[in-house]
């Protein structure tokens, strides 16, 4: 335990946050690219990077 937390706590919550950052990448590069098809790009990478580190389940 570290801190009063678990292992598996501390794997899951670095694995959220690691989704999320990736989640906002995703949406600035939503706002900042160019043309349509680079706009789509952008967040479609980052979500299919995002969504299996946020959906983890706990141990």
């Amino acid at each position: 335990m570290i801190g009063g937390a678990s292992l598996p706590e501390l794997i899951v919550s670095t694995l959220i946050v690691l989704g999320g950052a990736f989640a906002l990448i995703g949406s600035w590069g939503l706002v900042r690219l160019p043309s349509l098809l680079d706009r789509l790009h952008g967040p479609t990478k980052a979500t299919l990077i995002s969504r299996p580190t946020i959906s983890v389940p706990p141990g």
